[in-house]
């Protein structure tokens, strides 16, 4: 299984048709700091698994579906803020 945070952001991610990718983001419940997933290209990735609200980092698991590529994106920030979220963006490219 292939695992990406947030260091990953803006890298290119090449799978394969079936392999799963792991996605760990931070949170702390203590400042309200997490990522919302905000889009899936759907027709090359399944959300298998969502993140339990815990404290510690938010994980998100996908299956590689199909050949093609996209935008896996997600808003990282603070709930309540007034500040811009953060983006966090992996290219991804399905052989």
């Amino acid at each position: 299984m292939l695992v990406l945070n947030r260091d990953d952001n803006d890298r290119p991610v090449h799978l394969m048709a079936g392999q799963r990718v792991e996605v760990r983001l931070p949170a702390h419940s203590a400042s309200g700091y997490r990522c919302w997933l905000r889009a899936t290209p759907s027709l090359l990735l399944d959300l298998e698994q969502e993140p339990a609200r815990v404290a510690g980092a938010h994980t998100w698991r996908f299956r590689a579906l199909a050949a093609g590529q996209g935008e896996l994106m997600f808003d990282c920030g603070q709930e309540l803020a007034d500040t811009a979220r953060e983006d966090v963006v992996f290219h991804v490219r399905v052989r």
